[in-house]
């Protein structure tokens, strides 16, 4: 009987939901036929782990209250920045920074560069929330709204976001073991498959950047944003882009003539990100008819855009 009340005072003490719980930790005793005046207990001083940790016991922490979340944000250029973003929160006490270090020095060793908000400091009201984005790491930990800020006022988060540390290394790491992921699945998933795009440079086009936005709304995640709000900005972005092109166009440059043409514009080229390994190729015209022209450019834009239909979804 001793052990279950020093269990159950362990877990009123170290979880996420401290002790914000339905039950007080006196009437969860009284479950177990445990009287009030026999519940004290003081929780054991144990020695150190200092095993690394491994990548599965940091999927077990992604179950528990970690989350995988991708971010997006307009940027000062107009664009949108891509944020992928692991997040580790634990309750801020003494028991929990001692596993941070070893946390750090788990992503160190793969040159992960993290940053833990409130680290070392007392319990202090921090808010891991500023970023409205985040919605769905309050559907996907016990935290329920910024209504209740009890429940999130004393955490230290360990925070990884960067394409090269989450795409380039931390899903990889995961893949082989991604069954494990269970109920968070969808979020290892949507990682995944953008970053199959960001690799292959698919975000460098206007089709690729919308196809990166279609995924990530076609996962259960509650955004401050609607979908359209993201598109507005993207396609707005490349717009911008294309207008300062000769030939009004992304991806379709203007190719200049040699000798008695130099100066004037002899054709259209389409060019594309190298890692799509699409051949460039351009459309010759008379310089001196607007027909022509013309025609040159729709050729041009019919394969542009065929060519990148075909190679973006060759991705997904």
């Amino acid at each position: 009987m001793s052990n279950i009340c020093l269990a159950t005072h362990i877990v009123y003490n170290l979880s996420l939901d401290g002790l914000n719980r339905k039950l007080s930790l006196s009437e969860q005793l009284k479950l177990f036929g445990i009287s009030e005046s026999n519940s004290k207990k003081e929780i054991p001083t144990y020695t150190d782990n200092f095993t690394t940790p491994s990548i599965l016991f940091i999927i077990g922490f992604i179950l528990g209250d970690g989350t995988l979340h991708l971010k997006l944000r307009k940027s000062d250029s107009g664009s949108i920045w891509l944020i992928p973003t692991l997040l580790l929160p634990q309750l801020k006490n003494k028991f929990n920074d001692h596993l941070f270090s070893m946390l750090e020095i788990f992503f160190n060793s793969l040159d992960i560069k993290t940053y833990i908000n409130n680290k070392g400091k007392n319990l202090d009201i921090i808010d891991i929330f500023n970023d409205n984005s985040l919605l769905s790491f309050r559907q996907s930990t016990s935290i329920k709204s910024r209504d209740e800020d009890k429940d999130i006022k004393k955490m230290s988060v360990l925070t990884i976001e960067s394409m090269n540390s989450v795409f380039k290394l931390i899903i990889p790491l995961i893949e082989p073991y991604s069954k494990y992921l269970y109920w968070k699945l969808d979020q290892y998933y949507l990682m995944y498959n953008v970053a199959k795009l960001v690799k292959g440079k698919a975000h460098f086009t206007l089709y690729g950047f919308i196809t990166i936005i279609d995924i990530i709304y076609s996962y259960p995640n509650k955004r401050l944003q609607p979908k359209e709000y993201w598109l507005n900005i993207i396609q707005s972005w490349f717009k911008s882009r294309a207008e300062k092109s000769l030939s009004g166009e992304n991806n379709i440059q203007a190719v200049y003539g040699r000798n008695s043409l130099k100066g004037k514009i002899i054709a259209w080229k389409c060019v594309f990100p190298v890692e799509s390994n699409i051949k460039f190729r351009q459309f010759g015209f008379s310089t001196d008819n607007s027909v022509e022209t013309r025609i040159a450019l729709n050729q041009a834009i019919q394969y542009r855009d065929t060519s990148i239909k075909n190679w973006v979804d060759s991705l997904k």
